[in-house]
């Protein structure tokens, strides 16, 4: 289910939803894991669920993201590649030949005319949410045919991008650039999902920035989020300290008690203050019509207004290694001469 974090009028707007996965998915029967795995996502019945996910972590995250590079810059020298190949070593999603997206519009229209024909459907923008009804699972427990196997397996990866790999994504709620794949859904397996996941949490990384730089009241975080979380904590130190085990996939490992656990702990990298940092930074833009004053290293209350915010968020991107004068970076830190000149924000020195 939809998960918003509301102060006053804003809100930071997430998706992304491993637990209705979960609970679409808990009672298949044999055949029906037997096609998902001949379709090649066999390892998404291994996902993690969280009971509850911290969507300001996520916006850390996402805010993080070098779109130009494709890396997780989340400090200086911590460069973490964004690609393809990693997402197919911690999530193990199929990495086919051709590409899930890409195709014309009118292939795409034909597509979703197609799939809503064949499953009884009325063919309308929110028919990716038809193909989500956990009735097309129920009522394919056999897949003794074809049609049915067809049937479920165009549910199944209509659940999984919905909730999973695009929540809310480009192409927004009707998601039509994967009707095509879900036209044919038994072949899923020839498409390149992992290049899917990357395009999907660039183009999510660019409207986070483009919010910050807008003042948007709404942050909305799309892009597999699990993926990017396990990406972060595959790259720390962290096995001895919280008992992590090797598991297939690597994502897998990272459960919703493993994952609070890290949360919660004070400083389990050097790496983490900036996203305490941010998240505090983020908390003043969510309240600052609430006119919540904040002390000044002299000891006097201010309010924070919007540039001060965003300016404060820009400076921690830049220290983390941000390049500010990429296009990831610009309009909200345009000036790269004062990184060295501007003292640490309120927020890290507290």
């Amino acid at each position: 289910m939809p998960t918003n974090m509301v102060q006053g009028s804003f809100r930071l707007e997430c998706h992304f939803s491993s637990s209705t996965a979960r609970f679409a998915f808990v009672d298949l029967s044999d055949e029906q894991k037997s096609i998902v795995s001949q379709i090649g996502f066999g390892s998404v019945l291994r996902f993690p669920y969280y009971r509850r996910i911290d969507r300001k972590f996520y916006a850390w995250l996402l805010a993080s993201v070098d779109t130009e590079r494709m890396v997780l810059q989340v400090g200086v020298g911590s460069k973490i590649p964004i690609t393809a190949e990693s997402v197919h070593r911690l999530l193990g999603l199929p990495m086919g030949c051709n590409a899930v997206t890409g195709q014309d519009d009118v292939v795409r229209a034909c597509a979703q005319i197609q799939v809503a024909k064949q499953m009884g459907l009325r063919n309308r923008p929110g028919l990716l949410f038809d193909l989500c009804s956990e009735n097309h699972i129920s009522q394919t427990k056999q897949c003794s045919t074809e049609q049915e196997k067809q049937h479920f397996a165009r549910s199944f990866i209509a659940i999984v991008v919905r909730y999973l790999l695009s929540p809310r994504g480009q192409s927004g709620r009707n998601m039509s650039n994967v009707f095509p794949v879900i036209l044919d859904a038994m072949d899923a397996s020839k498409f390149n999902w992992c290049q899917f996941v990357v395009d999907e949490i660039r183009q999510s990384a660019v409207n986070v920035k483009l919010a910050l730089m807008g003042r948007a009241p709404t942050l909305k975080l799309s892009g597999c989020l699990l993926f990017l979380q396990v990406l972060y904590f595959d790259s720390l130190p962290l096995a001895q300290n919280f008992n992590l085990t090797l598991t297939d996939p690597i994502a897998a490992a990272y459960t919703h008690e493993v994952v609070s656990n890290i949360l919660k702990c004070p400083l389990p990298h050097p790496t983490f203050a900036h996203y305490h940092e941010f998240s505090h930074l983020l908390g003043s833009y969510f309240s600052k019509k609430t006119s919540r004053p904040s002390t000044s290293l002299r000891g006097r209350k201010r309010c924070r207004t919007d540039d001060e915010v965003i300016a404060a968020i820009g400076r921690l991107l830049a220290r983390q290694g941000m390049p500010p004068t990429s296009t990831s970076m610009r309009g909200i830190y345009p000036d790269p001469s004062s990184v060295a000149s501007n003292p640490p924000d309120e927020a890290s020195s507290a």
